[in-house]
């Protein structure tokens, strides 16, 4: 069997309008767009999803991070009804969201917080890279997550 390919290919006349205006980088020598491109960025915005029962673990998780300035944004979106396997059983439930804004470099670290404090024995922590933002949102959100007085912004 063959394995699927990495990436599809398009023809220049014929790729997508979804990805028409991609940066250049995603053009393989001006003839077709690649999938699998990532910003290469040291400090490439993620964001993260986590899912908790309630919603004063969510504000207890939400303020702990924030406080550490591993997140520069946390969004607590509630009643996500979630369906999963648990334990050979097919389970549903009512949970909140949370969605934190943060770096690459700060993952480690914020995924040890979640973990300390959250309640679930298998706490769900995904982790999606963004490969664009706008600049005043970029800059806003690396400029929270640095230490108190370290500037990351051009002077």
């Amino acid at each position: 069997m063959t394995p699927a390919p990495r990436f599809r290919v398009w023809r220049q006349d014929t790729i997508p309008d979804v990805f028409k205006g991609l940066p250049p980088e995603l053009l393989r020598a001006g003839s077709c767009v690649s999938l699998n491109w990532t910003m290469k960025q040291k400090d490439a915005i993620c964001l993260v999803l986590v899912t908790v029962p309630g919603l004063k673990v969510a504000r207890s998780i939400a303020r702990a991070v924030l406080e550490a300035r591993l997140a520069a944004c946390v969004n607590i979106v509630p009643h996500v009804e979630s369906h999963y396997w648990w334990q050979g059983k097919i389970e549903s439930g009512t949970e909140l969201l949370m969605i934190l804004k943060t770096t690459t470099p700060k993952l480690p670290q914020l995924e040890r917080i979640v973990l300390a404090n959250h309640p679930y024995e298998t706490p769900e922590f995904i982790a999606v890279r963004i490969n664009r933002a706008n600049k005043a949102y970029s800059d806003w959100l690396l400029e929270s997550v640095a230490a108190p007085g370290k500037s990351t912004r051009n002077k």
